[in-house]
């Protein structure tokens, strides 16, 4: 199963929860609408922890099983604390 993250867009699929205004099937009654994953709670006890906001204005919460990654935006890396660990590694390494 795919792990998500936040800001992922994804459409539901499953149908666990008919097709409605808040939980719009893709291709259903509401056509082809996506939405961003704006929190997840992964704690066990919460089987339905993805929130999602759709793009009609709607929010609900899934269980990964009922979505599907329609896009996953670019996560930049930060460079200069990349080369600050290496250097505070290469300092230590130089010193045995």
């Amino acid at each position: 199963m795919i792990k998500f993250y936040i800001n992922d867009i994804v459409k539901y699929t499953s149908g666990n929860y008919d097709d409605e205004e808040n939980n719009p099937l893709w291709g259903g009654d509401y056509g082809e609408v996506s939405g961003k994953i704006i929190s997840i709670d992964n704690s066990d006890d919460n089987d339905a922890g993805i929130q999602v906001a759709w793009e009609n204005g709607e929010e609900n919460s899934y269980s990964a099983h009922d979505l599907e990654l329609i896009h996953r935006p670019i996560r930049l890396v930060n460079t200069k604390k990349l080369n600050e660990e290496y250097v505070k590694y290469d300092k230590i390494s130089r010193k045995r």
